[in-house]
């Protein structure tokens, strides 16, 4: 359609979203908020359609009751709320933009804090990382990221940086955290990276190695220790999936385990989109929808908070209990070796 456009026209998607691809409304609401000349995007709730709860409504309440309850439980946001229907395939749908994605002041970093550096390397672009602070009661609280670009998403960037120029920009952002009294400047930073990815050799090293490298150019350590460990990924990443899924709940307090500062831009985006193709065919609808493929192009910001959350965990898959036959051979087998070695 675009391409139809070059003497000028006048273009309106009204619809359901039920089925629109993500980067159909991410084209068109960033458009929309860098102001570009035409460009608008706007939701609209049913309710708005309602004489008592809308604004010049033409239906009575009734009416727009009966129509919501006769709504499918998976199109209800679509339907009612004009949401895309792309939110109800998010992996995290425990995420609240009102409660998760937070203002600094309303969860200051406490004293004796451990602070974390969480790092995906990239060649093909900027590395992903975020900065995230695990309080003395178990609360993680996300407060940096990097690239500090928000001009953009981070999955639309291509230029790459050297890891110099990485390290050097890291430097930059933990110097401002010092300057603003985050943590205590003493406060030794743990770093982890990713381990698919990380120890990779670029030419005769590694991410790791140019990191630790690069860190040493400027006079700081930059060591990185390895992201958590499954008996293989599908299981790394499911395993993660919940963990975050536990942390995001809330805690003692009444609030939640896992919050992310509202400077973090790329980090609130990776968790919205973070999503699973939707099922297509016969079969479809007698399919979970935890059963499609996770969308590569968003993954990269939720990989650095199971990495976060997953810190110092090895995930051991328990072993199958020994059956009766297997249990005699092993008793035998053992009386073997004791009367041998009398």
């Amino acid at each position: 359609m675009k391409s139809r456009r070059r003497m000028g026209c006048i273009s309106l998607l009204p619809q359901t979203p039920q089925d629109c691809a993500p980067y159909i409304f991410d084209e068109i609401a960033k458009a929309a908020r860098e102001k570009r000349k035409g460009y608008y995007f706007l939701e609209a709730s049913i309710y708005e359609a309602c004489r008592k709860r809308g604004i010049r409504g033409h239906l009575e309440p009734d009416i727009v009751d009966d129509m919501v309850a006769d709504y499918d439980s998976d199109e209800l946001q679509a339907r009612a709320f004009g949401k895309p229907m792309y939110f109800s395939r998010m992996i995290w749908q425990g995420f609240q933009r009102d409660l998760h994605f937070v203002e600094p002041n309303e969860y200051p970093i406490p004293v004796h804090s451990r602070i974390l550096q969480i790092v995906d390397p990239h060649d093909s672009r900027s590395s992903a990382a975020i900065w995230m602070a695990i309080t003395p009661t178990g609360r993680k609280i996300i407060f940096d990221e990097y690239p500090t670009d928000k001009s953009m998403n981070y999955w639309e960037m291509k230029k790459p940086l050297d890891p110099d120029q990485e390290v050097q920009a890291w430097l930059g952002i933990e110097k401002s955290h010092q300057e603003q009294e985050l943590y205590p400047p003493a406060v030794k930073i743990t770093r982890i990276l990713d381990r698919h990815f990380g120890w990779q050799t670029r030419g005769k090293r590694t991410f790791a190695q140019l990191f630790k490298d690069a860190g040493d150019k400027f006079g700081k350590e930059f060591i990185f220790q390895s992201s958590y460990k499954a008996p293989d990924v599908n299981k790394e990443i499911e395993f993660g999936h919940m963990q975050v899924r536990k942390a995001i709940k809330a805690m003692e307090d009444g609030k939640p385990g896992l919050v992310i500062w509202k400077n973090c831009f790329h980090t609130w985006q990776g968790v919205t989109h973070y999503i699973r193709r939707k099922l297509t065919g016969k079969t479809a609808d007698d399919r979970a929808d935890s059963e499609g493929v996770i969308v590569e192009k968003y993954k990269d910001f939720p990989d650095l908070i199971r990495y976060g959350v997953c810190e110092y965990i090895t995930v051991e898959m328990p072993k199958k209990p020994e059956t009766y036959t297997e249990k005699i051979m092993r008793q035998a087998l053992q009386k073997q070796t004791n009367e041998f070695s009398i």
